[in-house]
């Protein structure tokens, strides 16, 4: 007998092991970035940081939105509980993305 737990509570919490990810990896990689000399540069630098920040939160986008979209057709009618939460989770991941890209695109970045 197979132990399915660990499978289904992973496919559940993908969405927000992505959101976690994200996160870290968007801020580790503007910190060091503006601490190295990469945002010594006026323009360059700056434009770079900008750039992979913005491809770093749209790839996720993706993969959250791709996540969402898996959790809704996997969704049984029959009110079962896992597809309710991988369907909550997901659209939570979607969110919380997005509202982790806003500062990042928004604000400059090393105001230091």
């Amino acid at each position: 007998m197979r132990d399915r737990l660990a499978p289904l509570s992973f496919d559940a919490c993908a969405p927000l092991l992505l959101w976690a990810l994200h996160f870290f990896g968007a801020y580790v990689f503007a910190a060091a970035a503006c601490l190295t000399s990469l945002a010594d540069t006026e323009w360059m630098g700056r434009s770079v940081i900008w750039l992979v920040l913005i491809v770093w939160t749209m790839a996720a986008l993706l993969c959250a939105l791709w996540l969402l979209i898996r959790a809704g057709r996997r969704r049984r009618p029959d009110g079962r509980l896992l597809s309710g939460v991988r369907l909550g989770c997901a659209a939570l991941g979607l969110v919380g993305i997005a509202w982790t890209g806003l500062p990042l695109l928004l604000l400059s970045t090393c105001v230091a």
